[in-house]
């Protein structure tokens, strides 16, 4: 081969057989210019993670067991309210009590000053009583149990405090009265028969307790006693010590 054409000649490159570069793997493909390739839109995103499975909130502690006791209790707490509901409801059903109507002045003057008399000698007659339990509240003889005691018994006994209105200081009054008819009611028909029981009871009081019998003393032989003085006059035995004997 000459020069002439080993360079004029070309080295001949062929195609056939040679396959395009296979784009790599993760790559995003190119177009023919060379631009990156739309991803296809049917491509499925990545799914998206799973959320964490929710934790089931703890047991709660079983509430405490309701004691017998406190359920009766409750029913019966109940039972009273409904019952105080229901008396009030049927007070407020209830009309009105009309005031009392004052006579005509003019037509019965009379009358007339008699109420308004009496009206006020009903409000002096109150704000004595209330003075009264005041001070009787306050009263070391009475104080709020001697109180108590009055009206248990003027409730059961509403006709006997009449008497008591017009005195001074009404409770004071009713308390010595009521303390007379109890003794009065202790001492019965036969005062004499009480006498006696009284100084039976004095002297069964004042009776001295029976005295105790005394330890008798205890007796000594004669022999007993006259050995003992003569033991403790006489010297010890020589050789007793085991020091010094």
């Amino acid at each position: 081969m000459s020069e002439t054409n080993l360079f004029d000649d070309e080295v001949p490159t062929t195609t056939e057989g040679v396959s395009p570069e296979a784009p790599a793997e993760g790559s995003q493909p190119r177009d023919e210019g060379g631009r990156f390739a739309a991803k296809d839109q049917g491509e499925a995103a990545p799914a998206a993670p799973a959320p964490a499975e929710a934790q089931a909130p703890a047991p709660s502690a079983p509430p405490a067991p309701v004691e017998k006791d406190e359920v009766s209790g409750l029913r019966r707490a109940l039972q009273e309210e409904r019952l105080k509901r229901q008396q009030a409801e049927q007070r407020l059903m209830q009309p009105p009590q009309p005031a009392p109507s004052l006579p005509d002045p003019i037509e019965n003057p009379e009358e007339y000053t008699h109420a308004i008399q009496t009206s006020l000698q009903q409000q002096l007659v109150m704000e004595r009583v209330e003075t009264s339990r005041f001070h009787a509240e306050r009263d070391p003889a009475i104080g709020k149990a001697g109180l108590a005691e009055l009206d248990e018994f003027f409730n059961a006994n509403p006709q006997a405090s009449h008497q008591f209105l017009r005195s001074p200081s009404p409770i004071h009054a009713a308390w010595d009265w009521l303390q007379a008819e109890k003794l009065r009611q202790e001492i019965g028909t036969d005062p004499a028969a009480y006498r006696e029981r009284l100084r039976a009871e004095l002297l069964a009081e004042l009776k001295p307790a029976a005295a105790v019998p005394p330890t008798p003393a205890r007796n000594i032989p004669p022999s007993m006693a006259r050995a003992g003085a003569s033991a403790g006059s006489e010297p010890p035995a020589k050789g007793a010590d085991p020091l010094f004997g």
